[in-house]
């Protein structure tokens, strides 16, 4: 069954090591941008992904009659837009649905919204970016013609199912990001595992434990954080061209005690790292006399 992110605190390294996780920040709908460039001289996706926060800039493109400049963005984005959600969650969830073709009937049924809010979101954001539609109609055809998907790294796909049947659509539109997010952290994964794992060398500072679509994660000596975690993310950052221009995803930092989230109930969890971590590590205890409600939190 699957892992959840709650479940994951119960697993922790070694004893005197610590965990990193390095993630691809944003990587597909950077990715999205960068293949939709041919359809729109405006880059208005691309524009917004570099933009530093690419859902409160998509909130204030999509509903621009909102009062932008009377507060920070960010505050305005987050004012509510329906129910549970603000105008920056439908911008997040949303934008990441409709970009991989789903319909507002869809998008309603998985956000727990109106059709009618769903449609009008879509029309919206579609009206501020026309590249993605574009992008889309381009993946149909040709599904029609070749019924093959070329990546930006070469990597192909044959697609035998009906060219107008809309898992097929949905597939060949999703195949192109999340297939050269797997390869471009793949090559990041090689070079750290060459140069920085143990299995090469014993006296190496590092071992890379799991890949998860997006991510990795390390276990470490925590004296040699300082130094290691930027190598390693540096190593990480896999630049591509797609579409005859250079694209570089990010990778953000997260380290801790347990493989889950840090919160009230799991202290020791993996907590965002901007060059420090001031936490104290948890206590040192036999595997036996572990309790896992008072050291890492309830599962």
């Amino acid at each position: 069954f699957p892992v959840t992110i709650t479940m994951r605190r119960i697993f922790i390294p070694d004893p005197g090591m610590k965990f990193a996780q390095f993630d691809l920040a944003q990587a597909e709908s950077k990715l999205v941008a960068y293949l939709t460039i041919p359809f729109t001289n405006e880059r208005a996706y691309k524009n917004a992904c570099l933009s530093g926060d690419l859902h409160t800039t998509v909130s204030k493109l999509v509903w621009g009659n909102l009062s932008w400049g009377t507060k920070p963005d960010r505050e305005i984005a987050n004012q509510p837009f329906y129910r549970h959600f603000s105008y920056r969650d439908m911008a997040k969830r949303g934008g990441h649905g409709t970009n991989y073709g789903g319909s507002s009937a869809v998008i309603g049924m998985h956000l727990n919204i109106p059709r009618e809010q769903a449609q009008t979101f879509q029309d919206a954001y579609f009206k501020a970016f026309s590249e993605i539609p574009k992008w889309h109609t381009d993946i149909k055809i040709k599904l029609a013609t070749t019924r093959m998907i070329t990546t930006p790294l070469g990597r192909r796909c044959f697609f035998p199912g009906r060219p107008t049947d809309n898992d097929t659509i949905k597939s060949a539109i999703a195949y192109g990001p999340q297939s050269t997010i797997g390869d471009v952290l793949n090559l990041g994964f090689y070079n750290v595992w060459q140069k920085y794992d143990k299995i090469f060398d014993p006296n190496n500072p590092m071992e890379i434990l799991t890949q998860v679509h997006d991510s990795i994660l390390i276990q470490y000596d925590p004296k040699d954080e300082d130094w290691l975690l930027p190598l390693i993310q540096k190593e990480m950052q896999v630049p591509i061209e797609i579409n005859g221009e250079v694209c570089e995803i990010g990778v953000d930092i997260q380290c801790g005690w347990n493989w889950g989230k840090e919160k009230k109930d799991n202290v020791y969890g993996l907590k965002d790292w901007n060059g420090k971590d001031d936490r104290a590590p948890p206590p040192e205890t036999s595997l036996l006399d572990r309790r896992p409600s008072e050291i890492y939190g309830s599962c």
